[in-house]
């Protein structure tokens, strides 16, 4: 029979098991699945809350990112934090190089900028994560930020606050 005659209903009914232990096996395995896990629950909540928690780790990261930047530059005397601050946000491959010639810090880092360095940690590695486990859909994508942003979290705190990027001797 084409496809097109087909009753609505058959293409939504699982496919048909022969004996007993294949009808468990098929509902197990479609019960346990991570997949279903997740589509389940990200199915349950509408697309504009993905997109404005998207929108929410988009903003914190590029102002945190910015902010970071120019307390650190300003703590070290640069003659031009603004400059350095507006420029990584707009084209964060300056980052590596600004971190390549700051120079010394004039004091230690304040609790606030290891906050900042968390959120920027955390955020660029969302998009990481998200770009490189997520589909090449950009739109299903936005699903994986929140999480991955999320996830992240702690590993920022454990490597900023814990040994890691920003020490109070640099």
């Amino acid at each position: 029979m084409p496809w097109t005659d087909r009753p609505a209903m058959e293409w939504l009914t699982p496919a048909v098991a022969t004996d007993q232990s294949t009808t468990e096996h098929i509902v197990a395995d479609s019960l346990c699945s991570p997949n279903m896990v997740i589509d389940a629950l990200l199915g349950s909540l509408p697309p504009a809350v993905f997109a404005a928690l998207s929108v929410l780790v988009w903003a914190t990261t590029v102002g945190s990112i910015g902010l970071w930047t120019y307390r650190d530059a300003r703590a070290r005397e640069s003659g031009s934090p603004v400059v350095w601050a507006i420029g990584i946000v707009f084209a964060l491959f300056i980052l590596p190089y600004y971190l390549y010639r700051r120079g010394t810090r004039a004091h230690s880092p304040e609790r606030l900028d290891h906050g900042l360095m968390t959120l920027a940690s955390a955020g660029v590695g969302a998009f990481v994560v998200g770009a490189v486990l997520g589909p090449p859909d950009p739109v299903t994508q936005l699903y994986y930020l929140p999480a991955a942003f999320a996830g992240l979290l702690p590993v920022a705190y454990l490597l900023v606050y814990r040994g890691g990027y920003l020490r109070p001797s640099q």
